[in-house]
Parts: structure tokens; sequence; C-alpha cells
């Protein structure tokens, strides 16, 4: 399909050089284990080294007829995994800061047993999001949302951070309506 649709795109008038690259290089990998013409290194093209990892994220996220798709920080960490070898570590970096450790949309539960969404990238600490709460540690749902920036440290010295990811849910698990808590 990558050779097909660069020849497509590059029959169509008004599409991008760039637009081609994507077609034509998205399955090459730094290492030069990819196809359609096993490239390797920067001669893969800024485009296509950049939706290689794009596209991989998607296939492994996504639900296809062969595979549950996984959640959005496992595939963090297996993109962060491959860009020792399929992926120029360079835009692996920067794929995680725009994605951020946690993504936006993610359930997670504090060490403090509350539960909440990451609805903002802290880019400067990409471990410590900000959260909006939305239930408390026995689980019940609060009245209203408290928006917490994990990066606000301990002031009692306890602990370096006042809260910190514990755990995270597939939003699927916790019947919370993710899209409507982020537009709060």
């Amino acid at each position: 399909h990558t050779l097909q649709g660069a020849k497509i795109l590059m029959k169509t008038p008004a599409v991008e050089e760039e637009s081609v690259a994507v077609a034509l290089n998205h399955h090459e990998r730094f290492s030069g284990k990819g196809y359609p013409r096993g490239l390797e290194g920067m001669s893969i093209g800024k485009f296509g080294l950049i939706s290689a990892i794009v596209d991989v994220y998607d296939a492994i996220t996504s639900d296809r007829v062969y595979h549950t798709g996984i959640p959005n920080y496992q595939a963090i960490q297996k993109i962060y995994e491959w860009g020792r070898t399929d992926f120029y570590p360079v835009y692996v970096q920067k794929f995680i800061q725009c994605l951020g450790v946690y993504p936006i949309g993610t359930v997670v539960i504090l060490d403090t047993g509350e539960t909440g969404v990451v609805y903002q990238q802290n880019h400067n600490d990409l471990l410590r999001p900000w959260v909006r709460i939305v239930r408390d540690a026995r689980g019940a749902p609060l009245p209203q949302s408290q928006d917490l920036d994990l990066r606000e440290t301990d002031a009692a010295g306890r602990k370096k951070y006042l809260h910190s990811v514990q755990s995270v849910l597939l939003a699927e698990q916790t019947g919370m309506d993710v899209e409507k808590i982020l537009a709060a």
C-alpha cells in the first residue's frame, strides 16, 4: 500500500511532496528494517520519520480486527523503547513531549486514592500533569471537580510532592464520561 499510495498521490494535482513522503515512508524504520525500500536513518526523510511514529502509535492504541488497542500510556512506553532502534530518538522525544506520559484524557488514581482525568500537560515535567479530580478516595463522585497541578510540593515535608499518579485506568472501566469532564 505504501508504493500504491505514493503513486496515486504523485498523480494527484496540488498534492505536496511531503504528503507523498508520508505515504511512501511511514513503514520505514530508523534501523533499516522497514519497507518498502529498507531505507535507514535520516535517508528516510523528516516526514517519513515522523509519520512512522504516529502510524505505530495509532496502530497499537486502536482496536483492530486482529487485536484490541492498548492504553495510551502503555503505547508511549513501547514507542519510547522502540526509539532505540526503530524510530529517530529525537522525534520520539518530541512526540512524547506533545502527548505527555499521561496523555490528555487519561484516567488516573492518585496516591491519595482520588480519581481524576489528565486535562493539561506540564511540559517541563511530563510525569506531573494537571489532573481534574472527580472522585474522592472512597470512589464517591465529588459535587464539584477540583483541578490539581501535580508539581505542587508537600509543604509538610512528608514527601516531595503533594499528589502523584499511582495507577492508570481505562475510561471504560470507570463508567466516567471523560469528554464531559474535559469540557467542564
